[in-house]
């Protein structure tokens, strides 16, 4: 499994070992638009519809290769529909009459971009994403930690 891990490209300085850096693009296309008519009806009543729509397409990868970064990259498909009705009318000097409908359709597919379950193919048993992906291993170091000299010392 450690030859999922990239090679070193970055030199360490003093104490500090060599690390792996790398600074992935995301990808984002994204188009959205919006319709909308205003009609008086009389001098009293108005009324508007409005259509929106928004397409989204994108790729945030995880800062290592796949499948090293286990589940932190993600694929985003979005399209949103969203319909608005509104009839006003002014019934007299003092009263005002106001109707409001709208209609969202949001479906979105938030993803990882792994397709099978690399757990079981590296034989990471009761781990979290049992259907696909690889388990994260996040390891954190504070200043009290025997592992983070540098840190220690400031």
């Amino acid at each position: 499994m450690a030859n999922l891990f990239p090679a070193p490209n970055l030199a360490g300085r003093e104490d500090l070992p060599n690390n792996y850096f790398s600074a992935p693009s995301d990808s984002d296309d994204a188009d959205q638009y919006d319709l909308r008519g205003d009609h008086y009806l009389t001098d009293n009543q108005r009324i508007f519809v409005r259509y929106s729509r928004r397409n989204q397409n994108k790729a945030q990868p995880g800062p290592l290769p796949m499948p090293a970064d286990g589940a932190s990259g993600q694929t985003i498909d979005m399209r949103a529909d969203n319909l608005a009705f509104n009839h006003s009318t002014t019934i007299g000097a003092a009263k005002h009459n106001e109707i409001r409908v709208g209609w969202t359709h949001f479906p979105g597919n938030f993803d990882h971009p792994f397709k099978e379950n690399l757990n079981k193919t590296f034989g990471i048993k009761n781990a979290p994403g049992e259907t696909f992906g690889m388990a994260s291993i996040r390891v954190t170091l504070s200043s009290a930690s025997p592992l983070s000299p540098r840190l220690a010392r400031a």
